[in-house]
């Protein structure tokens, strides 16, 4: 039951409809859930191109706090790391298209504490 606490008042309203909420068999509510959802059962599913949106959208934007470098990275990391386990993208692309995502100013300065 706990579990509705984490989810919009749309979603909790249907799962809370399930039969299998009632009986409070976590195991038969979670295979519940996942039925209403064709694809869960894959989990999170990447392509290149969601990762270069990621990197097109921050490169446009002035990364100018460690605040926002934290959060260009918390984005980028769970894309860029399915690419890699999944054999779509090398680390060394990884790396590359993090890089590219930051302006040159942000870059030369990432250089320059890296060198001290």
């Amino acid at each position: 039951r706990a579990v509705l606490c984490y989810v919009d008042s749309d979603t909790r309203e249907l799962w809370a409809s399930f039969p299998e909420f009632e009986t409070a068999d976590y195991d038969n509510f979670k295979t519940r859930i996942i039925d209403e959802y064709p694809g869960a059962d894959q989990g999170a599913q990447y392509t290149y191109h969601d990762l270069e949106n990621i990197v097109l959208r921050h490169v446009d934007h002035d990364i100018s706090t460690e605040t926002e470098f934290v959060e260009y990275s918390h984005k980028f990391r769970p894309v860029a790391t399915w690419l890699v386990k999944n054999r779509k993208i090398s680390e060394r692309e990884r790396d590359k298209l993090f890089w590219q995502g930051l302006l040159r100013l942000v870059q030369r300065e990432i250089t320059m504490q890296l060198r001290l």
